[in-house]
């Protein structure tokens, strides 16, 4: 019986699924063969852009009609993306060359022992990767096509033969009993805020002792904030690749509020009183699925901060990727200054403006995929 239901479940999907694909292929050819006659009509061509975004409309129903055909069939594969057993979804990255993490870890160590001629420390920050370490809830049809931590482990051991201090997120969460899927989005490879706010307490401590620096304990601690949810706004960057229907919807997303006093100044000069403030407020009031709720919320956010409240007067410059938004405001919090760089921006001045900002501690951020391309471990130090 329910073999049955689910044959004629398929059939009136894929059914609608014909119908739209033919539907959206009419309306658009019929747009450009009308143009045709007359290329310079600007009625025309407004029509056609009219019918190209009804094609849109057209082509994220026929992903999504895609989605639930491959969870009804049990399929958990989709445009390189894979759900595990927990419902989580991840995409799959290849083996790095050995040759490359050799690379990656040399050029870091370069880039460490310049700074450690100026008596600035560095700390090399390993994020977690989506899928845990020894996660076995992997589609049968996807084992073996995973690598990333395996590149992780092997970049890590590299880097033990060296003097860069580091710290591997997945080991302290292991070691502290929490599961890391509770940090992480659903349908996103990037980790929420709570996951920023511990791994910001552990990059705090280092500081701390490196610096000999003191920071408000309120910093660091998950009961100082107030966690504002905004319910199914978020649809990651795995739900991109497949639609809503294959992820099984949206996440929610959640901010933090500090419940202490805060008192911010942006390199624009503009003042942070209210912690809302500290992100892009008009994107709080949109919700919409054409782009991820966390890159548009946090674009906005990589000023230089001056905190007027710092119990220290240490300046910290962050070198990170996306995975950083989530850790760069509780540093900015807990510090009296900091400054962000893209870990893709060009470093050929990086020298420079280490010379002229003299922060007095270096920490990088970084997802492990950066770890397949070299160009973000070129600090431009290898003289």
């Amino acid at each position: 019986m329910k073999n049955d239901i689910k044959v004629i479940i398929l059939k009136i999907v894929f059914g609608v699924y014909l119908v739209v694909s033919l539907a959206s292929c009419i309306g658009v050819y019929k747009c450009l063969r009308d143009d045709g006659n007359d290329n310079n009509n600007t009625e025309e061509s407004s029509k056609i852009e009219a019918e190209l975004g009804n094609h849109i409309l057209f082509r994220n129903a026929i992903i999504n009609m895609n989605g639930i055909m491959r969870n009804i069939m049990g399929v958990r594969t989709m445009n390189n993306v894979i759900k595990l057993d927990n419902g989580y979804c991840a995409t799959m990255n290849d083996k790095t060359p050995h040759e490359v993490l050799e690379s990656d870890a040399s050029n870091l160590e370069k880039f460490n022992d310049y700074l450690s001629d100026r008596g600035i420390p560095l700390i090399y920050v390993s994020t977690p990767y989506k899928i845990a370490k020894g996660e076995e809830g992997i589609p049968l049809s996807a084992k073996g096509q995973e690598f990333t931590n395996e590149n992780v482990d092997e970049f890590i051991d590299l880097l033990n033969e060296t003097s860069v201090d580091y710290v591997d997120i997945r080991e302290k969460m292991n070691n502290d009993n929490i599961n890391q899927y509770d940090y992480f989005f659903r349908t996103d490879h990037h980790w929420n805020m709570r996951g920023g706010l511990y791994t910001y307490s552990i990059i705090e401590n280092w500081l701390c002792k490196k610096l000999n620096c003191q920071v408000d304990e309120n910093i660091s601690n998950v009961n100082s904030y107030t966690f504002e949810n905004y319910r199914k706004y978020h649809l990651g960057s795995c739900g991109q690749r497949t639609g809503l229907t294959f992820v099984n919807g949206a996440d929610d997303f959640e901010i933090a509020i500090p419940n202490y006093n805060v008192y911010l100044e942006k390199s624009n000069n503009t003042l942070i009183t209210d912690f809302i403030d500290y992100y892009d407020k008009d994107q709080l009031l949109k919700k919409s699925y054409k782009s991820s709720f966390y890159d548009r919320i946090f674009k906005s956010t990589t000023f230089g901060y001056i905190n007027k409240f710092s119990r220290n007067d240490k300046k910290i410059l962050v070198i990170g990727d996306s995975m950083a938004m989530t850790v760069y405001p509780f540093l900015a919090l807990g510090f009296k200054e900091v400054n962000f760089i893209w870990h893709s921006s060009d470093k050929s001045e990086l020298r420079e403006y280490i010379e002229n900002y003299k922060p007095d501690a270096v920490v990088i951020i970084y997802y492990p995929i950066e770890l397949n391309s070299g160009a973000n471990y070129c600090f431009d130090f290898g003289m």
